[in-house]
C-alpha cells in the first residue's frame, strides 16, 4: 500500500512538471510576441538575420560588430556550409540577408524565388590553398604539390565535394591537375571549410584544402601552396537579400568603404558591384548516388560489430551494479549513463582529443601499435558502442533487479557457486531484459550519427553510415529519391529489429514460465 501511494506521488510531481513547462513555453511565445510588437510600435527595427557560409565567417563577424556600432541594430549571423544554408532557406527559415560562396547555390535558391533578384551580387573572392599544421616539422619548400602529397602520410581534408562550395573547388583543382583518382581514397570529406581546417588545427589530418582568408586568420595552420586561379572555377562570394528587402541597410553596408576595408583585411580580394541576375550555367552532378548500398553496409556491419563489442561487459555490469553494492557505485552508474544525456558530438569530441594521434593515449597507439582509432571504420565501432553500452547496462540492469534472489539463495545452498548460479539462474530469467537491452543498443548504433561524424568522419565507402548519408544527400539537390529510399531502409530496419526482439522476449517467457 506504501508503495502504491508513492507511485501515485511521484506521477503527481511528473504531470505537475509537465504542465509548468508547457505554461511556460507558452507564456514564453507570447513574451516574445509582445517584445516584437512593442519593436514595431516603437519605431525600433528588428534584428537582421545573415546566413553566410563558413567561409567568411571572420570578416562577417567584424563587419556586423562594425554595423552594430554605426547603427545600433542587432545582427545574427548562422554560420555553414552554403549549401546546408540554401537547404535551410528552402526549407522555410526566416532570413534577410544570404552570402553564398558557390554561385550555384545561390541558382537554387533562386529558384526557388527566395531571394530579391535584382540584389544579387558578388561582394568578394578568395584563393584556394593547401595548409598544414603549423607545428609540422616537414619542409615543404620547394615542393611541387604532387611531392607535397606524397611527402605526407595520413588523410587530406576537404570540403564534401558533393555539396561544399570550397571541396568543390578543391576537387576541380585536383582533377585539372591529375591528382584526384591518386589521392581521393585518403579524402576525409567536411561538412563546412571551417571544418576542415579544424581538423588541421588539431593535427588529425597533416593537409587541408582551405580559403586562403580563412588559414592566413588562423596562427594553428601554415599555408604550403596557393592554387592557380586556373585549375578552378573562380572562387566569388555571392550576396543577396530576401524578396521583403528587410536586409537593404545590411546589404548597402557592405557596400561601403568600411565593409570594403574589412574584407581586405581579412585576407578577401574584393569583386566588381555588378548586378548578376543571370544564373550560372552550371550544375549540380552528385558523386553519392551509388554510395546507398555501401552507406547501409557499413550501417549494418558498425551495428553489429558494436553490439558485440558490448554485449558481455554491458551484461556483466549491468548484473554486477543491480546485486552489489560497492564504493564507488553510484559514480559508475552516473559515468556509464553519461553519454546517454550528454550530446553526442561532445562524445565525439573528447573521443578525438583522447584518442587522437596528438593526444597522450592515441598518440602512443599509434606510435607504438600503428593503430589510429580517429577517421576509421573501427572508429565507428568505437563511439557507437559507447552511444549504445549504457542502453544495454540500463535495460540489464533492470531486469536483474527484479529478479526473486531466494533463486539464487537456493541456488548457493544447493551447493551452486556464483558462476553457475549466474548463467543457469540469473541469465536465463533476466532473459528478455538483455535481449531487449541487446536490440535497443543494436538499433542506437544503427542510427549513431553526432559522435560518428565527429570522430570518425563521413567518409563514403568507409565510415558513412545510414545517417550520415542521408546528412549528406539532403545537401544535394536532386538526391531527394535517394534521401527517402535511405530514410525508408533506416525505418524497415528499426522496426525488424524491435519486432523481432518482441517476438523473441514473448518466446523466451513462455518458455520460462513452462519450465517453471
Amino acid at each position: 500500500m506504501e508503495q502504491i501511494k508513492e507511485n501515485k506521488t511521484a506521477l503527481a510531481i511528473v504531470v505537475t512538471l509537465s504542465i509548468a513547462a508547457i505554461v511556460i513555453v507558452f507564456l514564453s511565445g507570447i513574451a516574445s510576441a509582445s517584445v516584437n510588437a512593442n519593436d514595431t510600435r516603437s519605431g525600433r527595427k528588428p534584428a537582421i538575420t545573415v546566413f553566410a557560409a563558413a567561409g567568411s565567417m571572420h570578416a562577417i563577424n567584424e563587419i556586423t560588430r562594425h554595423f552594430h556600432q554605426k547603427t545600433g541594430r542587432q545582427v545574427n549571423v548562422n554560420f555553414a556550409s552554403s549549401s546546408v544554408l540554401a537547404k535551410q532557406i528552402c526549407a522555410g527559415a526566416d532570413f534577410d540577408i544570404y552570402l553564398s560562396a558557390n554561385p550555384k547555390w545561390m541558382d537554387y535558391v533562386q529558384e526557388k524565388n527566395l531571394i530579391a533578384v535584382e540584389s544579387r551580387q558578388e561582394l568578394m573572392g578568395d584563393r584556394l590553398v593547401l595548409i598544414a599544421p603549423a607545428e609540422s616539422t616537414i619542409d615543404y619548400s620547394g615542393l611541387t604539390v604532387e611531392e607535397m602529397l606524397r611527402q605526407t602520410n595520413g588523410p587530406i581534408s576537404m570540403g564534401d565535394p558533393s555539396h561544399v562550395p570550397c571541396g568543390m573547388y578543391a576537387k576541380q583543382a585536383l582533377t585539372a591537375m591529375g591528382y584526384w583518382e591518386v589521392i581521393s581514397g585518403r579524402i576525409i570529406p567536411t561538412s563546412n571549410v571551417r571544418s576542415t581546417q579544424q581538423s588541421v588545427e588539431i593535427g588529425e589530418c597533416p593537409l587541408g584544402l582551405v580559403y586562403q582568408a580563412g588559414a592566413k586568420m588562423s596562427d594553428d595552420v601554415r599555408i604550403i601552396h596557393t592554387f592557380n586561379a586556373s585549375l578552378h572555377k573562380p572562387i566569388r562570394f555571392t550576396v543577396a537579400a530576401a524578396p521583403n528587402d528587410s536586409g537593404a541597410d545590411f546589404l548597402n553596408f557592405l557596400r561601403q568603404s568600411e565593409s570594403k576595408n574589412i574584407i581586405v583585411r581579412s585576407g578577401f580580394t574584393l569583386c566588381d558591384p555588378v548586378s548578376l541576375n543571370v544564373r550560372s550555367t552550371d550544375s549540380f552532378v552528385s558523386d553519392s548516388a551509388g554510395n546507398e548500398w555501401q552507406a547501409f553496409r557499413i550501417s549494418l556491419k558498425v551495428a553489429f560489430a558494436c553490439t558485440l563489442l558490448v554485449a558481455v561487459p554491458g551484461i556483466l555490469l549491468g548484473t554486477l551494479l543491480a546485486r552489489k553494492r560497492f564504493f564507488g557505485d553510484s559514480l559508475v552508474n552516473a559515468v556509464v549513463h553519461l553519454p546517454l544525456v550528454v550530446p553526442p558530438v561532445v562524445t565525439g569530441y573528447l573521443a578525438l582529443v583522447l584518442l587522437g594521434k596528438n593526444s597522450a593515449v592515441g598518440g602512443w597507439l599509434y606510435e607504438t601499435c600503428g593503430i589510429s582509432f580517429a577517421f576509421s571504420w573501427t572508429g565507428a565501432v568505437l563511439v557507437a558502442a559507447i552511444m549504445g553500452f549504457p542502453l544495454l547496462v540500463r535495460s540489464v540492469k533492470t531486469a536483474v533487479e527484479m529478479i526473486d534472489q531466494r533463486y539464487s539463495y537456493a541456488a548457493n545452498t544447493l551447493g551452486a557457486g556464483p558462476a553457475r548460479t549466474f548463467f543457469t539462474i540469473t541469465l536465463p530469467l533476466a532473459g528478455p531484459g538483455v535481449l531487449a537491452g541487446l536490440i535497443l543498443a543494436f538499433t542506437r548504433c544503427l542510427g549513431e550519427f553526432g559522435a560518428t561524424a565527429m570522430f570518425a568522419g563521413n567518409i563514403p565507402g568507409k565510415t558513412q553510415t545510414l545517417s550520415l548519408a542521408i546528412y549528406n544527400f539532403t545537401q544535394i539537390p536532386g538526391a531527394e529519391s535517394a534521401t527517402m529510399r535511405l530514410v525508408g531502409i533506416s525505418i524497415l530496419l528499426s522496426f525488424v529489429a524491435m519486432l523481432g526482439s518482441e517476438i523473441l522476449a514473448r518466446r523466451m517467457k513462455s518458455q520460462l514460465g513452462a519450465t517453471a
